[in-house]
């Protein structure tokens, strides 16, 4: 049968989420191996953080400012990407009046739909469109717990998502600790679907991985553009409260008073990160580099950390970039989180500041250990095409 005539005859899926490539979210790593067998609609959503007059604000302003500007070509260059709706929404969902103008501008954007749509929504401000046109159903797939994230309208988010928990058709979760959290919120069918990773991007020769498009630089406060000394301890994503300067610290004070000359990159965007963090002897805080590129950026590391605090949405969070580490073959440290638990035989989980900076160089001196290796293997039934056809079997079966 034709793809065209397949397209026809298969439910349309209409997916509200964070903005498309803005980062690679598990909804949309799971949406890409969907993409040509399903007509697709992402639309995408703001007004979910907490306003603030400060230079973060305006700068993620200007950036939907132009994304808006730009939305007649969403999508239209990358055949990659779904049909992306860009719809201009007031930044807050409230109160009735601000949901009321949202909701307008979203039901105005969205097309004809000749059968009615499976809609999925990672976000649940959308709850009070639940019933206002036909859909086929409504799954919420959370991959995180929005009530307690930093910088977020939490008390909006905890409403709205009682209120969609009322209404949805299924519930896909990403981890035991937000399973627990809504069971007894939800009594329909509830799917654990935990992230997945891109063997073949990050798993490939290092001979063959693609390199950086410029050298590794950095800008510490009050100093010049500097090449950071090898080796490197790396990490990559978003630079925010979650992050422990105590295990920083500690580690980079190590490092300092030591023999082993070392640089930590922290490589990502920036959300008010933990106050002093700059401040640290042999920390280097770098801007995001493409989703792409990053297998060239570990190939040049030593050792990847996930250095978290122990708070409530750490230990209810799945770090994208965990299963990632752990397919590019270098030595992970991480703190000891409740998803990362599967994975301790596969990488060094810590509790302490003191047994972090002490794993950490334990790594630089003596790499990946075979047994390590050995449990990495595990990784082949984790990728996200497995991920993505339990996915579209829960969202599209009867």
């Amino acid at each position: 049968m034709p793809a065209t005539a397949l397209l026809a005859e298969r439910p349309p899926l209409l997916v509200f989420s964070d903005p498309w490539g803005r980062h690679p979210s598990s909804c949309q790593h799971l949406v890409r191996y969907l993409l040509g067998r399903y007509q697709i609609i992402w639309v995408e959503l703001i007004g979910v953080r907490r306003w603030r007059c400060d230079r973060a604000t305006w700068r993620r302003g200007l950036e939907q400012l132009h994304r808006w500007w730009c939305n007649d070509k969403a999508g239209a260059a990358n055949q990659q990407a779904p049909q992306v709706l860009r719809p201009c929404l007031w930044p807050s969902f409230r109160n009735r009046w601000l949901c009321q103008l949202n909701y307008w501008q979203i039901r105005r954007m969205l097309p004809r739909f000749t059968r009615p749509p499976v809609v999925v929504t990672t976000l649940p401000v959308v709850a009070g469109m639940v019933g206002t046109f036909r859909a086929r159903r409504w799954i919420y797939y959370c991959p995180d717990d929005y009530s307690v994230w930093p910088g977020w309208d939490n008390h909006t988010l905890r409403r709205w998502e009682r209120l969609l928990l009322a209404r949805i058709d299924r519930l896909i979760v990403v981890n035991s600790l937000l399973l627990d959290k809504f069971n007894p919120l939800f009594t329909g069918p509830t799917l654990l679907l935990t992230h997945g990773v891109e063997l073949n991007k990050f798993q490939q020769p290092i001979e063959t991985q693609s390199p950086l498009p410029c050298p590794l630089t950095g800008r510490r406060e009050q100093r010049p553009d500097v090449i950071p000394p090898r080796p490197w301890i790396v990490y990559w994503g978003l630079i925010d409260q979650r992050l422990d300067p105590a295990l920083l610290g500690e580690l980079a004070h190590r490092l300092s008073s030591g023999d082993c000359q070392a640089s930590i990159l922290l490589v990502g965007p920036q959300d008010r990160p933990p106050v002093g963090l700059t401040q640290m002897k042999n920390v280097y805080i770098l801007p995001s580099i493409p989703y792409e590129h990053l297998p060239g950026l570990a190939r040049q590391a030593a050792v990847l950390i996930a250095p978290y605090r122990q708070l409530a949405v750490t230990r209810a969070m799945q770090p994208l970039k965990f299963l990632e580490y752990l397919a590019t073959g270098r030595p992970v440290v991480a703190r000891r989180l409740p998803a990362l638990e599967p994975w301790s035989d596969a990488a060094d989980l810590v509790d302490t500041p003191a047994q972090f900076a002490q794993a950490v160089l334990h790594r630089l001196h003596c790499g990946l250990s075979a047994q390590q290796q050995v449990a990495r293997r595990r990784l082949q039934a984790e990728t996200w095409q497995v991920k993505a056809e339990l996915f579209e079997r829960w969202l599209f079966a009867d």
